[in-house]
């Protein structure tokens, strides 16, 4: 199994190479890097892979495999797969080694499959740039995989193992996304993401519920597998933390009592601002010149304070704001403009490529399939 294993990556790595190949002119006309050792990058790149194809072909593999291998490179030359570079991510040049970072979408006719990072560490030897190194980031490869292998060819299981729990932790005070019911039980749109990620994993989800800003020292200690609380990617938490895949997008809005004089963001300078501790919407509430923050620990907080005068305004995100706002019908108003705009994700501890790739998949699989779909709209307000 370990051979067909690294027989596959290097039949991925194959597939790769003759998919830029044939459309390298295509991929090209995206690059505006003026670096003339980026504008190197895909002779060397396609090289590299060249020589992998070469040493798959030349294998002893399965063949059943060689068939399937077979039928992909007829769809590549019918050119219905397409590789498109959307942005280069980062580049270091020195004298004698350079690495190069970009973002490559799959695409099979006019549908787009995914995208993912490809990373090349080059090194110049005689005066030539060569590949030293090459990293696909998983959710590419799985993108890979499911545009240029047909819909015939089952990948091989491993045998049935019992696997361990996946412990989430949440702040279950956040309704739409995560809130205890009337008996005892978590609901809400994450909890029905992790519930249909661990069915799909066959894994069984135990879920905690702890203080927002305790998610991500949690997962970083160990003590849970992933988190995922409505929790928007930042910098911030970047450096301590690997995020998966956004799975929902939304903006920041302001919320006022009905009747109330602020229109908008230069209304609120000045103001008493309401906002849950250590959000996004902590962060933009607290940059309003002049605003006198109040924080809580809980979005039900934030605007059982709105509502009892405590406060003037709040900074919450929309579906949550549209939640509350029918709880207290004629009461509560969103304002239009919105603050921001974010994506949600799920938290996952640094470095953890296996369980990062999994939950990947699955998000991939649910936006597909039209489960997040599903998801939405059962808790739409």
């Amino acid at each position: 199994m370990k051979h067909f294993k690294n027989l596959f990556g290097m039949a991925l790595a194959a597939i790769f190479a003759v998919c830029v190949l044939s459309s390298c002119g295509y991929v090209k006309s995206f690059f505006s890097s003026p670096s003339s050792v980026v504008e190197k990058f895909w002779k060397a790149f396609e090289e590299y892979n060249a020589k992998a194809m070469e040493k798959c072909l030349s294998s002893e593999i399965p063949d059943e495999f060689s068939e399937q291998l077979e039928e992909s490179l007829k769809e590549l030359k019918k050119k219905k797969v397409k590789l498109s570079l959307k942005e280069i991510v980062g580049e270091e040049i020195d004298d004698d080694e350079a690495t190069v970072e970009c973002v490559v979408a799959v695409s099979v006719g006019k549908k787009k499959v995914g995208k993912g990072i490809v990373t090349a560490t080059l090194v110049k030897e005689d005066g030539k740039w060569l590949i030293d190194n090459m990293v696909e980031a998983d959710e590419f490869k799985d993108a890979v995989l499911k545009a240029w292998l047909p819909k015939s060819y089952d990948q091989p299981t491993a045998p049935r193992t019992v696997a361990e729990p996946l412990v989430m932790v949440t702040n279950a005070e956040f309704p739409p996304f995560e809130f205890i019911a009337a008996d005892g039980s978590f609901q809400g749109i994450d909890i029905e993401i992790m519930q249909n990620i661990c069915k799909a994993l066959d894994r069984e989800l135990v879920i905690e519920d702890i203080a927002f800003d305790a998610i991500i020292p949690a997962v970083v200690s160990g003590k849970a597998d992933c988190g995922i609380a409505a929790m928007t990617i930042t910098e911030d938490r970047k450096r301590n933390v690997d995020f998966t895949i956004p799975y929902y997008e939304l903006w920041q809005v302001i919320v006022v009592s009905k009747g109330s004089s602020i229109r908008g963001m230069d209304d609120l300078m000045g103001k008493r601002i309401g906002a849950q501790l250590d959000t996004i919407a902590d962060t933009l509430a607290s940059d309003i010149m002049g605003a006198d923050m109040s924080r809580f620990n809980t979005a039900a907080d934030v605007i059982l304070a709105l509502t009892r005068n405590k406060v003037d305004a709040v900074v919450i995100d929309n579906e949550t704001a549209k939640t509350f706002v029918a709880r207290h019908p004629g009461k509560l108003v969103i304002l239009e403009e919105p603050l921001t705009r974010e994506s949600y994700s799920i938290c996952v501890p640094k470095g953890d490529s296996a369980l990062l790739r999994q939950l990947n998949g699955q998000l991939t699989r649910m936006m597909q399939d039209g489960t997040m779909e599903a998801i939405l709209k059962k808790y739409g307000p």
